[in-house]
């Protein structure tokens, strides 16, 4: 099963057993919290920034494949313009990956102005969730983007903690941005006074 279409299957799981009575204690359930990846799962803009990527990249007279693509997804926007840049034996200055990463992250905003490419359902199923469990994004986005998204979609509170590519060390599948969220959701449940969670009831 492909990861995305997994990863829904999973959340659709979760939903199924979302309890209809609010009064119901979540701690009843063995899942107490859930991590969710954005690009690809919350929404469905891959395309979009593929053709963002396209964009910012041919100003500096590189291209890139659908399968150039989608071979490094999951990588963050650093990781992605070195790899490229690598590959086309060009030198990569600070200063113009920074630049090329702006310029990228602000072609992805004005596709999306008019429409948020949100998967079907998943407000709704975030919003729902939340009622119940302790929720969180990972994702090797940067924050700004996220951010941005969730706002709009008035789904950022309804996140206990956001892992972003400025927070993790490695990209995935390097475990560390998700255990960075684990840690940040047990700080949350210890300020409540709440036991902390173990590895087995936090949905990924």
């Amino acid at each position: 099963m492909p990861v995305r279409t997994r990863a829904r299957y999973n959340a659709l799981i979760v939903l199924h057993h979302i309890p209809k009575d609010c009064s119901s204690a979540p701690d009843a359930f063995m899942i107490q919290a859930i991590l969710f990846d954005f690009n690809g799962v919350i929404i469905d803009d891959e395309p979009l920034q593929l053709q963002a990527y396209r964009e910012a990249l041919g100003i500096d007279g590189i291209s890139i494949t659908d399968e150039d693509y989608y071979r490094l997804l999951g990588t963050d926007d650093r990781a992605f313009v070195r790899e490229i840049f690598e590959r086309a034996g060009k030198p990569l200055s600070d200063e113009t990956l920074m630049g090329l990463i702006e310029r990228k992250t602000e072609l992805h905003r004005e596709a999306i102005k008019e429409e948020l490419p949100l998967f079907p359902g998943v407000v709704t199923f975030i919003r729902a969730a939340a009622r119940h469990y302790l929720l969180g994004v990972v994702s090797m986005a940067r924050r700004v983007e996220i951010a941005h998204v969730l706002e709009r979609a008035r789904l950022f509170d309804m996140f206990a903690c956001i892992v972003s590519a400025e927070d993790a060390r490695a990209c995935k599948p390097d475990p560390h941005c998700y255990q960075t969220a684990f840690d940040l959701l047990n700080q949350k449940r210890l300020a409540q006074r709440r036991l902390p969670l173990l590895a087995g009831e936090c949905l990924v």
